[in-house]
């Protein structure tokens, strides 16, 4: 994906993104891989009639990396691209886990404290809230195509960063959202600071075009609900819309113990203080809850498999945060 910014039409930044998707991800997490930027030396005329196909238009080796991710057993790890010196760890929902430093050697834990619980009460407002201004907002875009001739601003409304938050707004709103579709929208907003840079123009557009003042309430609705944590809103809505029961049969961590194994330890990041799961032996299967030998938020289950035979898989009933399932 490629952004630039423009200076009375001339070409003054380019962004280009690249993402991949995470196919072990159960919710289909689309993940970026690298960021990269150019800044010419002097701003550039550009020609907006002309269809731009070109991912690196100034020669990719000109371009500047900001950060870089990769996986790494199920998490992304992003590295500083200017300075090199220090790399973040997150895990398969996006939330920090862990950051190095380089100078001194030092890591901090940044999973304790990150996030805060979201309260039923105030989703359901925002969330009916911004239904109601969605649908004002919808038809006003219409008009607002029609009567202001701010040629600023309709290149803003006709513009990728526009529809992220006109889009994102849309789907939340659905009485059977996409999720997926949902937190790949607001995962960019945030990225990208999308929302100031939305609310700002349309400040601006109100202030030139005062009939609009009604629009405030739709700025309002998406300030509301861009208050939440990332993680908690989608870990919430999640749950909200049963999504988590449609892939509980089809994800569930498995594993086929090699012969004789009499012991397997289950690590859940953020578990109860019990899990539970299936055992398949002998042709049949049987149920098993565990307590966990660990009091941190890194929950450790230990599996006693030695009263079994012939067993062909163990199965654990969870879906949060599955670190690992093994000897």
């Amino acid at each position: 994906m490629k952004s630039l910014i423009l200076v009375d039409d001339n070409f003054v930044h380019a962004t280009v993104c690249r993402y991949q998707v995470d196919r072990e991800s159960k919710i289909g997490f689309i993940a970026p891989v690298e960021v990269l930027t150019y800044v010419p030396d002097m701003p550039e005329a550009y020609a907006q009639s002309v269809v731009d196909t070109i991912l690196f238009s100034h020669g990719e080796s000109n371009y500047t990396t900001e950060a870089s991710y990769r996986y790494a057993s199920k998490m992304w790890v992003e590295t500083n691209g200017r300075t090199e010196r220090k790399s973040r760890v997150y895990d398969s929902y996006g939330k920090l886990l862990l950051e190095c430093d380089v100078i001194g050697t030092t890591a901090s834990d940044k999973y304790k404290g990150v996030g805060k619980a979201i309260d039923e009460a105030d989703l359901k407002f925002a969330i009916n809230y911004l239904r109601k201004q969605q649908r004002t907002f919808a038809s006003g875009i219409e008009v607002l195509k029609e009567e202001v001739d701010n040629q600023h601003f309709l290149r803003f409304l006709n513009s990728q960063d526009h529809s992220f938050i006109a889009s994102f707004a849309e789907e939340i709103v659905k009485s059977k959202p996409d999720l997926s579709q949902a937190r790949y929208y607001y995962e960019h907003i945030v990225c990208y600071d999308l929302f100031n840079v939305f609310k700002q123009e349309y400040e601006r557009m109100i202030g030139l075009y005062p009939k609009f003042e009604i629009l405030r309430q739709f700025i309002s609705a998406m300030e509301a609900m861009m208050q939440f944590d990332r993680l908690s809103l989608f870990d919430y809505l999640y749950g909200l819309y049963a999504e988590v029961d449609k892939y509980k049969y089809a994800y569930l961590p498995k594993l086929t113990p090699a012969s004789g194994m009499k012991n397997l330890r289950l690590y859940i990041l953020d578990g109860n203080a019990t899990a539970s799961g299936s055992i398949t032996h002998a042709g049949s299967e049987v149920p098993y809850t565990v307590e966990s030998v660990s009091s941190s938020k890194l929950k450790i289950y230990d599996i006693d498999l030695s009263k079994y035979t012939d067993i062909t898989s163990v199965t654990a009933n969870t879906q949060r945060f599955l670190y690992g399932i093994g000897p």
